[in-house]
Order: C-alpha cells, then sequence, then structure tokens
C-alpha cells in the first residue's frame, strides 16, 4: 500500500470514528431531554392529584390504582407505577399489559 493510501485509509477511518461519536452524542443528548421532561410531567401529575396523600393515608386500593393508570398513560416509557408508604413497602403497583408476567405485546 502507498503513502498515499494509507492517508486515504486513516482520513476514513478519522471520519467515520467522528461520525460514531458525534451519532452517540446526539443520541445521548435526546434521551436525556426526553428523560427530563417524562420526568417534568410526572411531576406536575403528581402535583395536579392532591388527593393522592388523603387516598396513600386510607389506602384505598382502587383510587391508587386509578392514580397510577393516569401515570402510565403519561408515555409508553412508563412501564410500571409503584406507590409506597413512608415505610417503603409498596402499597399499590400497576404494570403495562405487556410487563405482566409471561404477555408480549402484538408486534403487527
Amino acid at each position: 500500500m502507498t503513502i498515499a493510501g494509507k492517508v486515504n485509509t486513516l482520513i476514513l477511518v478519522v471520519a467515520g470514528l467522528s461520525m460514531a461519536l458525534l451519532t452517540l452524542l446526539t443520541a445521548q443528548q435526546e434521551y436525556q431531554v426526553y428523560r427530563n421532561d417524562l420526568v417534568r410531567q410526572i411531576s406536575a401529575e403528581v402535583a395536579s392529584q392532591p388527593q393522592l396523600q388523603l387516598h396513600v393515608y386510607y389506602q384505598d386500593d382502587s383510587a391508587l390504582r386509578r392514580s397510577l393508570q393516569s401515570f402510565l398513560a403519561l408515555s409508553p416509557a412508563v412501564s410500571y407505577a409503584i406507590i409506597h408508604d413512608t415505610d417503603g413497602i409498596p402499597i399499590v403497583r400497576e404494570n403495562r399489559f405487556w410487563n405482566e408476567g409471561t404477555a408480549i405485546p402484538r408486534l403487527n
């Protein structure tokens, strides 16, 4: 291989690596933006439900499940939601239909 061929190969390798790095950085930034937006949406949803404290205090399972369904409806990225008591013990948990046991979502 000539020197010109080696230089061309080096330029192609450097260009390929820089494009791969740029793609990874862009994907990571998009993920962070989407994640931060989802956290803001969930925080706003919690703040919009002042009755949630009362439902936790009385451990009203049906009302808590309805609240968790509203959290699951925010984004398909949320696969489950859990409400814990003050001791950290889960009171109620809701899963997406495809996250329950062996149920697999349909692909078509």
